[in-house]
């Protein structure tokens, strides 16, 4: 099998471009961090997994700081995300009944 060549591209604004899987790599490498420390008001949040991507851009919190796009069978689609979000925004709460990732992100 032929690798494909990846050409990433920054952005800054999200302008309703489709959100897609990074072509060259394996769906399970795809990955969401939160990161924050001691006194910070901010959590960073990086995510690569599409429908939590998708969630984070809707999220009226979440402030896109790069967005990373790249061409996908000719349209330029979003493969991943870093932004961030108030610490007050993130909860630790009890288990869903669902595994799903994308239900990690409230769209509030």
């Amino acid at each position: 099998m032929k690798k494909q060549s990846s050409t990433y591209t920054i952005k800054r604004k999200y302008k309703g471009q489709p959100i897609c899987l990074d072509p060259t790599i394996p769906p399970k490498e795809n990955e969401t961090g939160i990161h924050f420390m001691g006194r910070d008001r901010h959590a960073w949040i990086s995510s690569y997994e599409p429908a939590i991507v998708a969630n984070l851009l809707q999220h009226k919190h979440f402030k896109v700081e790069q967005l990373v796009t790249m061409v996908v069978n000719g349209c330029e689609c979003v493969v991943g995300v870093v932004g961030r979000v108030p610490i007050g925004a993130l909860r630790i709460g009890q288990p869903r009944d669902s595994d799903r990732h994308e239900l990690i992100v409230s769209r509030r």
